[in-house]
């Protein structure tokens, strides 16, 4: 089991160039507030880097509402569902 320093600390994260993505597409993107502490924690159950897309957004996000809401992608909230 990898610790959450080794899951975090990566030298190409994937936020950055997703943050940027989701910022050009032609439907609406909200980008739900994160709660660090269960961002770590779910980024820690997964067992996943920061480098993978998925890692970067439970690690960065509570979530992605697409469309106002029509497809939702759940970041680190899957710990309160």
């Amino acid at each position: 089991m990898r610790e959450i320093n080794d899951l975090i600390n990566v030298g190409d994260p994937a936020w950055p160039l997703l943050a940027q993505e989701l910022s050009g597409t032609h439907v609406p993107v909200e980008v739900l507030p994160v709660d660090t502490e269960i961002a770590r924690v779910s980024l820690l159950q997964l067992q996943i880097s920061a480098r993978s897309t998925l890692g970067g957004i439970v690690l960065n996000c509570g979530g992605l509402l697409v469309d106002s809401g029509w497809l939702r992608i759940f970041g680190s909230l899957i710990l309160q569902l």
